[in-house]
């Protein structure tokens, strides 16, 4: 076993845990787009742009997920650097709510109102804990993390104006299409922006 295959065994199970969750969601996710029983094509577009605003979320995030296990575990085994069992224990319970979120948004697809506030407590929880880990005096972050958060607080932000503007501004079909219109536009912005400006980190020149 190569020295990279030995520093990637301790966290290999979550890591691989993520690719299973996101396709097990996703098949959920398909389940509410598809109506066999429609005539035609049989496909309920009205939910096409939330799902399609939930693969534009769900896949980059769960690589940000996984590269901060490379990171957290991997690299800093390799430098020498102490993990806390505490730690450990948090990236568990954090990976344990991931994997509900994202299961839970895929069945949230058909419900706008219900998916949107969600995506909005999803990345806020994920920049609440990363605040809290940097005002902690022993809390860690990565480069990556650090740079992720950024883009997080600027999807968060969009997305809750999107959502307050539709629940008190509008009501029936234009608050509908709205929230549709408006999540789908901030969510495939989120890959690219995420990407750009992470790219080394992603893709392993750092």
């Amino acid at each position: 076993m190569s020295p990279v295959e030995l520093r990637d065994e301790p966290v290999r199970f979550f890591k691989e845990l993520y690719p299973v969750v996101v396709g097990v969601a996703m098949a959920l996710a398909v389940e509410r787009l598809v109506d066999l029983n429609k005539p035609g094509v049989p496909i309920r577009w009205q939910h096409v742009p939330l799902f399609v605003s939930w693969l534009a979320v769900t896949l980059p995030f769960s690589h940000l997920a996984v590269r901060h296990l490379d990171f957290a575990y991997g690299e800093r085994r390799q430098a020498g650097e102490p993990i806390r069992r505490g730690a450990t224990l948090e990236n568990i319970a954090l990976g344990a709510g991931q994997f509900m979120w994202i299961i839970a948004l895929a069945l949230f697809v058909t419900r706008p109102m219900v998916f949107g506030y969600g995506l909005v407590i999803f990345l806020g929880g994920i920049l609440i804990r990363n605040a809290v880990l940097h005002l902690h005096p022993r809390g860690w972050l990565s480069q990556l993390e650090r740079r992720a958060s950024r883009v997080h607080v600027a999807a968060v932000a969009a997305w809750l104006a999107i959502m307050l503007l539709a629940t008190f501004a509008l009501d029936g079909s234009p608050q509908t299409w709205t929230i549709r219109g408006g999540i789908l536009a901030v969510s495939v912005a989120y890959p690219f922006v995420l990407y750009l400006t992470s790219y080394d980190y992603f893709f392993g020149t750092r």
